[in-house]
């Protein structure tokens, strides 16, 4: 389940269904705080998508920052059926609520329309851990 939750514009999403055109100013959710990766990100595809004259209706980010996304998460959930709120998330956050016991809402109660980033990882250990690979962490970890 590696998806970025992310948001599109309403155009390239929409072949499936029919044809959506906002009538109002569209908020565009971020769980970064002003400067942080995903508003940075979140205000490059607006830009890009306002260059391309890919929507009429004015587009915002709106920063809901805080408990690891879970702000934004709720935020989201919250707006159920609001066709003018869209959000983009990273995998570290999508995968933090489905582990998080406190977490009110996760991933399952929104819905992905956008994988638009690739993530790489590393899992790292100090150099004195027993563990030399994944599988040695996986099995302990199972223990």
């Amino acid at each position: 389940m590696s998806f970025l939750l992310a948001f599109l514009t309403f155009t390239l999403v929409v072949p499936l269904a029919q044809a959506f055109e906002p009538t109002r100013p569209v908020e565009m959710i971020v769980h970064s705080a002003p400067g942080g990766g995903s508003d940075l990100f979140g205000r490059a595809m607006i830009e890009m998508m306002q260059r391309e004259n890919l929507y009429k209706q004015p587009m915002q980010v709106i920063n809901k920052s805080g408990g690891s996304g879970a702000v934004a998460m709720s935020y989201m959930a919250g707006k159920k059926g609001d066709l003018h709120t869209i959000g983009l998330f990273t995998s570290a956050v999508i995968f933090g609520s489905l582990t998080q016991k406190e977490a009110q809402h996760t991933i399952m109660d929104l819905t992905p329309v956008a994988h638009l980033v690739l993530e790489p990882r590393v899992a790292a250990v100090k150099t004195d851990a027993p563990y030399k690979s994944m599988k040695d962490f996986v099995e302990a970890a199972k223990k």
